[in-house]
């Protein structure tokens, strides 16, 4: 739900208050509540979207009084606080760990691929140098030092590709 539904819904201006979107709320809630409206459904269905514009715009001003960002999630449409995911668009909480309904980020196989790749190549450097360092070996040493670096090196090959990976809708615009 964006802001202009939300004002929409509460029958507000775009320069409303926080107290006069209380306000509205109340009024709107005294009319469409259940309780009051028995048997009617579309009453029921209005409250609720009356509830969650309510809730939307209250967690936003709160969010905005707290000095964090506000805005419309890119992926869901939904406005109130926003976090700014990796490829540089704002994303709310339930969308910033599911964008286009991954897990944590829209990572191809090869990426995770890589991941297990430099997890594995560290381990060994560490081993070969718990091993060196026991049998004061210089071999060992170096073996784990090389092994280290290809770890490194891995690691920041996998963080670039993380990082410049393009979200599926972008991808369909870039091919358009």
């Amino acid at each position: 739900m964006t802001l202009v539904e939300c004002m929409r819904l509460l029958e507000l201006p775009d320069s409303a208050t926080v107290e006069e979107i209380k306000r509205a709320y109340r009024r709107l809630a005294q009319q469409l509540h259940p309780d009051k409206k028995k048997g009617d459904p579309q009453a029921q269905l209005q409250f609720i979207e009356v509830s969650k514009a309510y809730r939307m715009l209250v967690n936003a001003a709160r969010a905005c009084r707290q000095g964090k960002p506000v805005g419309t999630c890119r992926d869901c449409g939904d406005f109130g606080e926003v976090s700014i995911g990796l490829d540089g668009h704002p994303r709310c909480g339930r969308c910033i760990f599911h964008p286009a309904g991954g897990h944590l980020l829209p990572l191809p196989v090869f990426v995770v691929v890589k991941c297990t790749i430099t997890i594995v190549l560290l381990a060994v450097g560490v081993y070969l140098l718990v091993v060196g360092t026991a049998n004061d070996s210089k071999a060992y040493g170096i073996a784990a030092a090389c092994a280290g670096m290809l770890g490194l090196v891995s690691l920041a090959i996998t963080c670039l590709s993380i990082v410049q990976c393009i979200h599926p809708r972008d991808r369909a615009r870039q091919s358009k």
